[in-house]
């Protein structure tokens, strides 16, 4: 049945990582509501809000998950393992977007629309065939696709940042939404990547408690912090790309 929900099982579960979940929620809610109130409705805001509108749904959909008692273990990983992988898609492709307008260099343009091509192709392999001539470990590949996605959108970043070496500009740093967004990028980057290279291990050496503090404090917070900084660059109420 679709209301068949264990209430009982999903307050246990959100006694473990209430908090982070709920920053994280907060935080996306805020992005949504302040880019409604002051973002500059542009093609390239939009596609942030449909960004984040997309994470939204994916998060509220596992918080339904894990109270349903006629979905078991598998399907539950198998949604988390896709659902990840299409939201990196789709984050990738977005930073893709705005740093490829941002950006003027040809070098990086070029390598802007080759990761785009490359990531799409790897996760539409991973959805239909799971890398199965390569490995069996789903999880650990879905994690391995996650940390890819990372390790691709550092190189825009620190292109940006050499830019405004090379590049004086009289508007103040922080009053630049290009500088929030760039900067909240780069540091959700740095923190994603050892996480996600580490997150199958320390699942099997550090069940329960341990884990989930892991995941509550090097995905949950940093995810949240990256929406924070979004926020802040529409708050600016300028183009993205300023």
């Amino acid at each position: 049945m679709l209301l068949d929900i264990d209430f009982s099982r999903l307050l246990r579960f959100l006694e473990i990582s209430y908090y982070t979940d709920l920053v994280m929620f907060v935080s996306e809610i805020s992005a949504i509501i302040i880019w409604f109130l002051y973002a500059k409705k542009d093609a390239l805001s939009r596609f942030f809000l449909i960004y984040i509108s997309f994470d939204i749904l994916v998060l509220t959909f596992g918080w339904y998950l894990y109270g349903d008692n006629s979905y078991d273990r598998s399907f539950r990983k198998s949604f988390f393992n896709l659902s990840n992988n299409l939201i990196a898609l789709l984050e990738l492709l977005v930073y893709c977007y705005f740093f490829y307008q941002l950006l003027k260099g040809k070098r990086i343009r070029v390598y802007l629309k080759a990761i785009s091509g490359l990531f799409t192709l790897i996760t539409i392999t991973y959805i239909f065939d799971k890398f199965e001539f390569v490995t069996s470990r789903y999880n650990y590949l879905s994690n391995v696709v996650g940390a890819m996605e990372f390790f691709l959108l550092i190189v825009p970043c620190v292109a940006y940042y050499t830019m405004l070496f090379e590049k004086i500009s009289l508007e103040p740093l922080l009053k630049r939404p290009s500088f929030w967004i760039a900067t909240g990028l780069f540091l959700f980057c740095s923190v994603s990547i050892p996480y996600y290279l580490l997150n199958n291990y320390i699942s099997k050496i550090a069940p329960g408690k341990i884990y989930n503090a892991s995941n509550a404090l090097f995905f949950n917070i940093p995810y949240a912090m990256h929406f924070i900084f979004l926020s802040k660059a529409f708050l600016c109420k300028k183009p993205l790309t300023t």
